[in-house]
């Protein structure tokens, strides 16, 4: 995957093994001729797919190109236009290539009328830079996810070391803490086989061991976790992104 930023516009080119290329490209900022700039980068994932000697027989793989613009391409138009290669009794000609262009100006449903999967998607792409908090129409979805990252993303770059800190903090007490268990019902094992204790007995201290383990690793977590937000609020993020961005919500 590459990705550039050039501030009017992100661009990102992924490769998907055989199901194809994608180009994907936020525009912020209308462009003249961007039909024609999106067949001329699309022609080049096309192109750079040929290869040297005599044994290549010109077989492609799919070319996809997902151009997300915050402005409108004509003054009239749909939301999403689909766009493949026909002929003239509009039958597909050729099924590898496809341009599909999202107009967010035209998406006009507001957070209480949306439906689909579909609809959530295009809402929090045209508004994800106005949400101060999440809607709770994301919740359980992988929307929710994507609203996380463009917190993440929104932050200042001192912000994001210091969260990219804790998140370190966080996965080293976590290892630490699953090592420990892991090493501690082993001696405890190893301890009551040494000593010959009744099976009966065992039973009961490795339940008891194993308990008392967990009950610790579960404090022990949870008083990290709650180390590592008030971190972060000191630093001048606030408590419910914070948590949101420690996967707390």
């Amino acid at each position: 995957m590459r990705l550039l930023n050039a501030g009017w516009c992100m661009t990102c080119c992924v490769r998907m093994g055989k199901a194809g290329r994608f180009w994907v490209e936020l525009q912020q900022v209308r462009q003249a001729y961007f039909k024609d700039r999106t067949l001329f980068y699309v022609s080049h994932l096309l192109r750079r797919q040929g290869q040297a000697g005599v044994d290549w027989d010109y077989q492609l793989l799919p070319v996809y190109a997902i151009a997300i613009l915050n402005h409108r391409l004509e003054k009239k138009g749909p939301v999403i236009r689909r766009v493949t290669l026909q002929d003239q009794n509009q039958e597909a000609f050729y099924d590898k290539l496809g341009l599909v262009f999202i107009e967010l100006p035209r998406f006009g449903k507001t957070e209480e009328q949306l439906e689909t999967h579909l609809d959530r998607w295009l809402y929090f792409l045209k508004h994800a830079g106005e949400l101060e908090t999440m809607p709770t129409v994301f919740e359980h979805d992988v929307i929710e996810r994507g609203f996380t990252m463009a917190e993440l993303y929104a932050l200042s770059e001192a912000d994001r070391e210091r969260y990219q800190e804790e998140l370190k903090h966080y996965r080293d007490a976590l290892s630490m803490l699953r090592t420990a268990r892991e090493e501690g019902i082993a001696e405890g094992i190893e301890k009551g086989i040494e000593k010959g204790i009744e099976k009966g007995i065992e039973k009961g201290i490795e339940k008891g061991i194993e308990k008392g383990i967990e009950k610790g690793i579960e404090k022990g977590i949870e008083k990290g976790m709650e180390q590592a937000i008030q971190r972060l609020i000191r630093s001048g993020i606030p408590a419910d992104q914070a948590r949101r961005l420690l996967g707390l919500e």
